[in-house]
């Protein structure tokens, strides 16, 4: 980072000139050859405003990117994409280039499950049903999962009141890498009030009702109240998007792309 604030002179560095110079550090040459193809078309969409000065580049900017690749681009690669360009900005802010990343408020695409039928799917209704007559910390557990990129169950035990913006409408959940910031998950009206309804004021996390409990036990209780409610067979075993052979009944991932939210 020294040597790209040392170019530029004093003058405000362009972000074109920025992604060009930034490397960290432990990039082998397979990573830095990935991470410039993902940078070179970021740019590529950008145009001229590459060339402006990159503390002009806004988050509307970025998520118009990312809306745009997710037509022709699979969950997977799109995760990519938002990793490395997430790095660089982050890096930026914490070298004082930038004083909040544009990527912040850039979703996390959710993750492709990696045995999920056609048979395995909720539809938009099964969903709303869900969110309507489950209990209120397994409402809010399903709609964790829809609007926040198939958030995980260990990652929405620990959510804490102050990730909650009210005022915002939006949900801060911390990135995985030490100091990368957070990313803003707008969430709609109603959803903020249930979580707002169940975040009691003396309980410091947000599922207080869940946590702590065993990702296995929240799973099976989930599925029981699918039984109950008619949305899975009771005879029937159903296979959980995302498992893994040792585990195939994990909570189901609930994917944006095939419910049409």
């Amino acid at each position: 980072m020294l040597p790209i604030m040392a170019g530029s002179g004093g003058a405000e560095i362009s972000t074109r000139a920025f992604l060009g110079a930034f490397r960290p550090g432990k990039d082998t040459g397979r990573t830095q050859q990935k991470r410039c193809q993902i940078y070179a078309a970021f740019l590529e969409e950008l145009g001229t405003q590459a060339d402006r000065p990159l503390s002009t580049l806004r988050a509307e900017t970025c998520r118009a990117f990312f809306e745009k690749r997710a037509q022709s681009m699979s969950p997977t690669t799109l995760r990519a994409y938002r990793a490395y360009l997430n790095s660089a900005f982050d890096a930026a802010v914490e070298h004082g280039l930038l004083r909040v990343s544009p990527m912040q408020q850039v979703p996390q695409p959710p993750r492709r499950p990696q045995a999920a039928g056609e048979d395995t799917a909720f539809s938009p209704e099964e969903v709303q049903r869900m969110l309507t007559e489950f209990p209120p910390a397994y409402r809010a557990l399903v709609g964790l999962r829809v609007y926040c990129g198939g958030l995980g169950i260990t990652d929405c035990q620990k959510l804490l009141r102050s990730q909650l913006n009210r005022a915002a409408g939006m949900l801060m959940i911390p990135n995985r890498r030490p100091r990368s910031g957070f990313t803003a998950y707008p969430l709609p009206p109603e959803f903020l009030q249930l979580l707002d309804d169940i975040a009691k004021p003396g309980d410091e996390f947000i599922l207080q009702e869940l946590h702590g409990m065993h990702t296995c036990h929240i799973s099976r209780r989930f599925s029981n109240l699918c039984r109950q409610h008619g949305l899975i067979d009771p005879a029937a075993t159903r296979q959980m998007p995302g498992g893994t052979k040792r585990n195939n009944r994990s909570f189901l991932s609930l994917r944006k792309q095939e419910l049409g939210i």
